[in-house]
């Protein structure tokens, strides 16, 4: 595939997620870079082992989806690459892992500053009657994130898990979904609880009913709606 994509894509699909609350692991990053595990340009290769192993590698910009600049969309010299493996444990567990390795660069004063970025992570689902769990760890280091001659190197760790509960399996008119964020790092903090309850009116349009609450400043926040699609 070659194109515009969401790197967490072979993952988990965070533009199909079932909750208005997004998995923030994958958006985090510094605020100077670009790179995260969201909306970036590149190729993408996929591959099936014969034990049924899947391998994705992907070459990336690094720089989200921005426009174009002097008819260009990558805003220096580098790639970053992404890759995962993902085994299938009998016929109810996936347990994955996967690494990000790139670089980007800016321009102070003639003088080129360069971010290195490491990211590794690790998921799970399991799939049984009427549950599904879902769940990603990430770790991620920037080497000079603020781009600055002297800069010091940022640490974020953190992840999801979520908890789907359908009556009826694939033929339920309802759901129940529980997320749960966390994340820590050097540059930004986030814990959540999120209560989901999702009813189908048809095929491609779902009334939604949704409760947060943020652990980390205590606050509430409730979301009603619909979602469709055509």
């Amino acid at each position: 595939m070659i194109g515009q994509y969401q790197v967490a894509d072979p993952i988990f699909k965070r533009e199909l997620r079932p909750t208005f609350e997004d998995y923030w692991v994958y958006k985090i990053k510094p605020e100077q870079s670009k790179a995260d595990l969201t909306y970036d340009r590149g190729l993408m290769l996929n591959y099936t082992l014969p034990t049924e192993t899947d391998l994705f590698a992907s070459v990336l910009n690094g720089n989200g989806i921005g426009p174009a600049s002097d008819f260009g969309f990558d805003d220096d010299g580098y790639k970053n690459f992404f890759f995962r493996a993902a085994q299938s444990i009998g016929e109810n567990i996936l347990v994955g892992g996967l690494a990000y390795l790139g670089k980007e660069s800016r321009v102070d004063a003639s003088t080129k500053l360069i971010n290195k970025i490491n990211m590794f992570g690790a998921d799970i689902n399991v799939g049984l009657e009427n549950f599904e769990i879902s769940a990603q760890f990430l770790y991620r280091k920037d080497t000079n994130p603020d781009f600055i001659t002297d800069g010091t190197s940022k640490i974020a760790r953190g992840g999801f898990a979520e908890i789907m509960y359908a009556p009826d399996g694939d033929k339920s008119k309802w759901y129940v979904f529980l997320l749960y964020n966390k994340i820590k790092s050097d540059y930004f903090k986030y814990h959540s609880l999120t209560g989901n309850f999702s009813y189908l009116l048809a095929r491609n349009l779902k009334l939604m009913f949704e409760y947060g609450y943020d652990l980390e400043v205590k606050a509430n926040n409730f979301t009603i709606g619909f979602v469709t699609a055509f």
